[in-house]
């Protein structure tokens, strides 16, 4: 398949896939964006491209031998890190979380119905009436007290406040008693002491009553006894004979273990963590490409709850931890898979270490009742967690060793040998290797070489295999490899690249292995990869700008159909060409993007109507670096944005369309050192920023 038709193929999957290959839960935005690559044409070419008769000028070494122009090149292809090298599967975990003690509101103040001066004494009291009491104790009529917030409880914490009002003309002597009883079961609450007289016409508390560990329901029941200071001679007024006494009751707020009663809300918190610490790779921090967590949820309260679960170790985009919120009816369950695509993780609350384990927190609130519900402390809410593997874009952390195998590649086709005789050896001759590495990691590479020379029938008639090159290479960034150059050359150990050279080979296998390992940052897709060159140098001036143009890209109806067109229109956002480029030639160049609806006039500098044809912004590019040797060492490497605007945007609208580099290399100003394997290379992608609009 050509280069053409596996673009075409490209551009085609990715519309389809954008346009008929989505589908959306409910409920749908408006409107969205999306990012529409088109790719672009490479273009490469090395000096036997660019130099001709009339501009090569023939040279020699400083020994006044011809030098011999040999090319052979290639390249080992990128390996790279996938989502699957940078990927975990977390233990699931369960947890349940009971209410707890439950808090219940104060259930207020309750008054006795009045106990009569006359109950007090054992007769009716009738005004002029002159009485005698010597000291003495009684036990006037029980009382009953109702609380309307609760019909029954089992207390761990709370109180019960007696007041005794005394409005009679009686004086009580000190150590009165009230037994509390519950009067629904008769049971025995406790005995209120109050230690001080209660003198005619005043009030005393008595001392707090523990309620802690006591069941009791909403009725209960005060029995007295009660010592009555002497009185002589006292004649009875109609005040005094129609006084009496009241108890004023007050129970506290109330920690319960069980209870019927009106619920007021509930807070209560639950945590729990699941330990990564046996996963090989240890994790700072980390972008998550793709990742889920199933959380369900049972509510075994009998009131409803507002539950939220925090995930402490993973973020939005907007630095706020991930939380999901539920609303829950009493006895009821629910599960949902939570995307975590896009979300960031770091130790919590340490950020900054290595995240040990994934920690979770649960926040409920159970929502106040109107009537009676029964509820116990143990009553709860169950949360099962199940993380699915989650797979990293983004890494910061402790890798562990990993092998990358680069695939080997042998060459069969580089140096025609017909009518060759003897024996030929090319001093000057070197082989560079240019080892890139985009992983942000040191790469220690072991590279085998090896070459054989097979006869016509395609027998070996004779190999060789050169040294094991064990090479470490320094980490990169992400668009910006380290470029780790390697030369071998006549100068090194025997057998060596001039040695494998003279056995004439007809194949030459380059292989590799890297093993990767140690603290860094990088992300997915980051890769390594190798070229070689092997040739002998010769020197040129250019003495007049050399064009070279990419093959041609079309993008026909088949890619561009009427309604993908139509939907262009005014759609776009930013749109921009992406160019990646590297010279590894001595002199500068200069790069153009053609598009156009007319192929033959593809490559012309005129543009006769602008919604036919649109040439984008020139790059001037740099020279690259020459060494010691005067020849280009380290190629200029280059990435850079040309933005289209919406009048440039709108030839999309046409098909055919063509698309297409040209190059333009620079005057040299003089002989400059070349090898016929210095290369420039451009590649690149259009990015159409699309705009999805639901109708």
């Amino acid at each position: 398949m050509n280069k053409n038709r596996l673009i075409r193929t490209a551009v085609l999957s990715t519309i389809i896939l954008f346009l008929t290959g989505c589908t959306f839960d409910e409920p749908v935005l408006p409107s969205w964006y999306i990012d529409i690559s088109i790719p672009i044409p490479t273009a490469d070419f090395t000096v036997e491209d660019a130099v001709n008769d009339s501009t090569l000028i023939a040279d020699t070494t400083e020994t006044g031998i011809p030098i011999i122009g040999i090319s052979v090149e290639d390249s080992l292809d990128r390996t790279s890190i996938s989502q699957s090298d940078l990927s975990f599967l977390a233990d699931q975990t369960s947890f349940t979380q009971s209410i707890g003690d439950v808090s219940l509101s104060s259930p207020g103040t309750q008054q006795t119905d009045p106990i009569s001066a006359s109950d007090l004494v054992g007769f009716p009291l009738i005004a002029g009436m002159v009485i005698s009491i010597p000291d003495t104790v009684i036990n006037p009529p029980s009382r009953i007290l109702n609380f309307s917030s609760y019909a029954w409880v089992v207390i761990k914490n709370g109180s019960l406040l007696l007041t005794f009002h005394n409005d009679t003309f009686l004086g009580i002597r000190d150590s009165m008693t009230i037994d509390v009883f519950d009067d629904s079961t008769g049971n025995f609450v406790g005995t209120v002491l109050f230690t001080d007289s209660i003198p005619a016409g005043s009030s005393l508390d008595a001392d707090p009553l523990d309620l802690g560990n006591t069941s009791m329901s909403n009725r209960i029941r005060l029995d007295f006894t009660m010592p009555i200071q002497a009185l002589n001679n006292y004649t009875i007024s109609t005040q005094d004979a129609n006084s009496s006494a009241t108890v004023e009751a007050t129970i506290s707020e109330l920690s319960v273990k069980n209870a019927i009663a009106q619920i007021p809300s509930q807070q209560f918190t639950a945590d729990d963590s699941v330990s990564i610490m046996d996963n090989a790779d240890k994790i700072r921090t980390a972008k998550i490409g793709r990742g889920s967590v199933l959380i369900e949820l049972e509510n075994q309260l009998p009131i409803g709850a507002d539950v939220q679960i925090s995930l402490l170790n993973f973020y939005k985009p907007d630095g706020s931890q991930f939380v999901k919120n539920y609303q829950l009816l009493p006895g009821s369950i629910d599960s949902q898979v939570l995307n975590l695509d896009g979300l960031s993780m770091r130790n919590f609350p340490d950020d900054g270490n290595v995240i040990d384990y994934l920690q979770f927190h649960a926040n409920v609130v159970s929502q106040a009742t109107q009537g009676f519900v029964q509820i116990s402390s143990e009553d709860s809410v169950t949360a099962l967690i199940v993380p699915d593997s989650i797979f990293l874009e983004e890494f910061d952390g402790v890798l562990d060793r990993r092998e990358l195998e680069l695939e080997p590649i042998t060459q069969t086709d580089f140096v025609d040998y017909a009518g060759f005789q003897g024996n030929l050896r090319l001093e000057e001759l070197i082989m560079e290797i240019k080892l890139f590495n985009e992983i942000g990691l040191p790469i220690d590479l072991n590279l085998e070489i090896g070459g054989a020379h097979r006869d016509n029938a395609g027998n070996i008639t004779i190999a060789l295999q050169l040294p094991t090159i064990s090479k470490t290479i320094a980490a990169g960034t992400p668009g910006n490899p380290s470029l780790t150059l390697i030369t071998l050359s006549g100068s090194d150990p025997s057998p060596n690249i001039v040695d494998l050279m003279m056995i004439l080979p007809t194949e030459i296998t380059v292989a590799g292995l890297a093993a990767i390992e140690g603290s860094g940052t990088f992300t997915v897709n980051d890769g390594i990869w190798a070229e070689y060159r092997i040739s002998s140098p010769f020197s040129v001036s250019l003495t007049n700008a050399i064009e070279y143009k990419s093959d041609i890209t079309v993008l026909t109806e088949s890619e561009l159909d009427q309604d993908v067109r139509d939907s262009f229109k005014n759609a776009f956002g930013k749109s921009s060409l992406h160019l990646n480029y590297s010279n590894g030639l001595p002199f500068g160049a200069e790069i153009k993007m053609h598009i156009s609806t007319d192929s033959t006039d593809l490559y012309s500098d005129v543009i006769p109507d602008s919604s036919q044809k649109v040439i984008l912004d020139a790059i001037d590019v740099e020279p690259g670096q020459t060494g010691t040797t005067g020849f280009v060492d380290t190629p200029f490497n280059g990435i850079q944005d040309i933005s289209m605007n919406g009048n440039q945007l709108n030839i999309f609208q046409n098909v055919p369309l063509f698309i297409g580099l040209k190059v333009k290399a620079k005057d040299t100003q003089g002989i400059v050192r070349l090898r016929t394997t210095d290369k420039f290379m451009v590649n690149g992608f259009l990015v159409i920023n699309y705009l999805i609009e639901n109708e």
